[in-house]
């Protein structure tokens, strides 16, 4: 009875191998009938138990336990299992037989396994060096990119403790503990860096990754990724040099720009005090005055040449920048053309303008706007022959742009070069450049300043002997920014008279190490009145300043012995004194610093003496 009701597969035998008993069970899986009570082993076809008669002898013999996975025909999966028994006085009395159904389990071991066998060729197959530890921290497996990389056998390496590999590279408290948290916490880390003269590959710098496996539903095991990052910090070591350099040369070339540029202003400035000082002459010829004209127009080129060569640098550097404010674009213009209009006139080309609207506010910086315009005007001047006609057109487009269009009865632009024309010294043709002469800069300026408020820029012809057409975009600006508005045009002060002194800068020190624009615009203030003493560096200004009460410092920045800029800090600390700097150092960042120190005003070189005359009436 208690056979019957036991739901396992169980056959008892005897001494002698002869049937002794079996559940239900094992006679529906092994076809056992009850005739088959007493007989052998041997002549029982016991289904897929094939040679148990052997097992049986050998467990009764030796008195021991044996297990074997077994298959049914159907392919089912069973683990036979045959054990000794004893009778009541402790004598073997024969041999127990049972099946268990393992077919599930073994169907999820073998998923399993062939999962891990998945897992483990992808790991196998990854170029970075992989090991994966117990939760003793010791190797289980090792892929072959460690194997390589460290110059180990996958051998060496299993079963053994971490920090027992190689030369104790990997005996380091820190990665110990954090190795620790990730066992005890299920924790994980990222980028622990170890340096290491490691055996067979010399010193390295290693990055090491690590987290705990999901493994049937536990987590056991430990994944640790490592990355060798030598030639990497070595290339960023390179790099950094190289950029150091790079910023050294780009400091060197800065320096030296602004220097070339402070130089070739210097002797621009004794030129246009010349030019004034003979303008000042009611006696001066007709065509002397012409001529006169030509060198201070030709002074304003050279020196607008000097500014697009700086510019130019400041947009290939990426530090062309801007101040916006809100600044109604078609009075920006309308000054523009006033500026180029006289220009113009003596080439005989008429400028008209066609506004469509009275404002449009755009957001944008007005000294760079007037540059922009300024160079569009000039360059449609410059292509256009005497008799031609200049059409500046504005309109407000509903898109909330501004579009200015530059249209020109001139040259025109053969339409393969269009695309060009906006790079950095392109002119067209060398007979263009041949004829009409200048570098190309200014309309690569143009389009870098456009792009830098957010607009656009093109060029439209319809080739050569056609004119062309310049379009800019600008976006409106937008209500309730809050950016600060441009001033509307305000007239500038009228300079004093000859021979009629501003009482308030009576007395003035003039200080610059060039000679003849010391000498020439001490003259010229002097013939308005003013008094004034002469110092050619910050020494003499300084000794100077101690003797003799100023009412006005005007300054040269680049001087011999130490900047304009500390005399400016010593004389406002000392004296109160107001200052205008004269510079040939005209960048934003020049300006700033000159400001900063306490002038009120900023002339760049070259200066025209009305420039000078009018700053000094808005400093009184």
């Amino acid at each position: 009875n208690l056979q019957a009701s036991v739901n396992l597969p169980v056959v008892i035998f005897g001494i002698d191998l002869r049937v002794r008993s079996f559940t239900p069970a094992a006679a529906e899986i092994l076809g056992l009938k009850a005739s088959d009570v007493g007989r052998s082993v041997e002549v029982i076809p016991l289904r897929f138990l094939y040679g148990i008669e052997s097992f049986i002898g050998e467990v009764i013999a030796e008195e021991c336990t044996r297990e074997q996975e077994v298959q049914s025909e159907a392919g089912h999966w069973y683990l036979l299992r045959v054990l000794p028994y004893r009778t009541s006085d402790q004598r073997i009395g024969g041999a127990v037989v049972v099946l268990e159904d393992i077919h599930e389990a073994r169907s999820v071991r073998e998923r399993l396994r062939e999962a891990r066998d998945y897992a483990m060729a992808i790991v196998d197959a990854t170029t970075q060096p992989l090991l994966i530890l117990d939760t003793e921290l010791r190797v289980v497996a090792t892929n072959r990119a460690f194997e390589s990389t460290f110059q180990v056998s996958a051998t060496d390496c299993q079963g053994q403790l971490l920090f027992e590999l190689g030369s104790d590279q990997w005996k380091c408290p820190v990665l110990r503990g954090v190795l620790a948290d990730i066992v005890e916490k299920g924790s994980s880390f990222v980028g622990f860096q170890i340096e290491h003269n490691f055996p067979h590959i010399g010193r390295r710098v290693m990055l090491l990754n690590a987290r705990r496996m999901p493994e049937n539903g536990r987590t056991r095991e430990i994944l640790l990724a490592f990355e060798d990052i030598t030639e990497r910090q070595r290339a960023d070591a390179q790099n950094r040099e190289r950029l150091a350099e790079i910023s050294a040369a780009n400091s060197a070339k800065d320096h030296f720009l602004a220097t070339l540029s402070h130089e070739l202003r210097m002797p621009l400035t004794p030129v246009l005090l010349s030019v004034s000082a003979l303008e000042g002459r009611a006696d001066i010829p007709e065509d002397v005055r012409e001529q006169l004209y030509m060198i201070r127009r030709n002074v304003t080129l050279e020196s607008r040449l000097i500014d697009d060569l700086l510019d130019l640098t400041r947009v290939t550097q990426g530090k062309l920048t801007i101040d916006p404010c809100r600044v109604c674009g078609r009075d920006l213009l309308g000054r523009a053309i006033e500026i180029v209009r006289e220009l113009a006139v003596r080439k005989g080309v008429q400028i008209e303008l066609v506004a469509a609207v009275e404002r449009c506010e755009v957001m944008g910086d007005p000294r760079r706007l007037k540059q922009l315009f300024w160079n569009l005007l000039s360059n449609a001047i410059k292509f256009t022959p005497s008799g031609g006609r200049i059409t500046v057109r504005v309109t407000q487009e509903p898109g909330g742009t501004m579009r200015i269009e530059v249209a020109d009865t001139g040259i025109g632009i053969e339409p393969e070069k269009v695309p060009l024309l906006f790079n950095a010294f392109e002119q067209g043709s060398t007979k263009i450049t041949r004829q009409f002469g200048g570098l190309g800069l200014g309309l690569a300026i143009v389009r870098a300043i456009t792009e830098l408020h957010g607009g656009h820029v093109w060029a439209e012809s319809n080739g050569m002997g056609h004119g062309s057409t310049f379009v800019v975009e600008l976006p409106l600006a937008v209500e309730g920014l809050g950016l600060p508005a441009y001033p509307e045009r305000v007239e500038e002060p009228e300079a004093p008279a000859a021979g009629l002194v501003c009482l308030k800068h009576q007395h003035l020190l003039l200080v610059e190490d060039h000679h003849d624009t010391a000498h020439l615009m001490a003259r010229l203030l002097r013939n308005l009145g003013y008094e004034v003493s002469v110092a050619n560096s910050v020494a003499a200004a300084r000794s100077l300043a101690s003797e003799y009460q100023f009412d006005l410092l005007v300054s040269d920045i680049g001087l011999p012995d130490e900047s304009g800029i500390e005399l400016m800090r010593h004389v406002r600390q000392e004296y109160k004194l107001p200052g205008i700097a004269l510079t040939g150092f005209g960048t934003e960042r020049d300006r700033a610093e000159i400001l900063a120190a306490g002038f009120s005003e900023v002339l760049v070189k070259p200066v025209d003496f009305k420039q000078l005359k009018a700053a000094i009436t808005r400093v009184g």
